[in-house]
């Protein structure tokens, strides 16, 4: 499987750090994150069990249709 270009991009930049490096450029990036659009602001989401960090979820089935 090909990963997109983009993808692809994250993927070596990760490769290419380690240690505490990893932590920095994932804050880094999480930090580049755009806000939530409004209507998931108050959405209801589903919690991920067994992450590390609180990680909640929300799908939307009009994405699944692309």
């Amino acid at each position: 499987m090909t990963l997109p270009a983009a993808l692809a991009e994250v993927v070596s930049d990760f490769s290419d750090v380690e240690g505490q490096d990893k932590l920095a450029l994932l804050l880094e990036f999480a930090n580049e994150l755009p806000a939530l659009p409004p209507s998931l602001e108050e959405a209801a989401m589903e919690p991920v069990p067994e992450c590390q960090s609180p990680l909640f979820l929300h799908v939307d089935a009009a994405d699944l249709e692309h």
